[in-house]
């Protein structure tokens, strides 16, 4: 009787552990897609966003984290949310209202450094007349 009992413990820890190894296998390969797939997704997810004009509350619909995964996949698992939409989508790489945001703090710079700011706020209003960005502090209209 004691060698039926033996392997019954053996084949118990057998089917554990193979239990618990297919699991792990399964979990770590279900997850991950294709370079296909995830040059699909980024393309495709890029082209939305650019005709939402690549405001940063894209970041909060559901499928953005398909959008940072396939990043990820193609540019490095380094990649956070701000470069694969900003640096690396084609129709987000500058945008008009980050390029004028950025004009707008070099001239609050130069007001806070005291250098004349002339210069930067008349190109402020040639290149960002339309933006929606607020930039009545450092370049006051006259």
């Amino acid at each position: 009787m004691q060698l039926p009992i033996k392997a019954i413990v053996v084949m118990v820890i057998l089917v554990i552990v193979l239990v618990a190894l297919s699991s792990f296998l399964l979990q770590s390969s279900g997850g991950s897609i294709s370079g296909v797939e995830a040059e699909r997704i980024f393309n495709t997810k890029c082209l939305a966003y650019g005709k939402l004009n690549c405001d940063w509350k894209v970041t909060y619909e559901p499928d953005f984290p398909d959008y940072v995964k396939a990043c990820r996949i193609l540019y490095g698992q380094w990649r956070e949310a701000f470069s694969c939409l900003y640096t690396l989508c084609n129709q987000c790489y500058e945008t008009a209202d980050l390029k004028c945001s950025g004009l707008c703090n070099i001239c609050k710079g130069h007001e806070n450094a005291g250098v004349d700011r002339q210069t930067c706020c008349l190109r402020y209003q040639t290149e960002c007349s339309g933006s929606a960005v607020d930039c009545s502090k450092a370049c006051p209209t006259q």
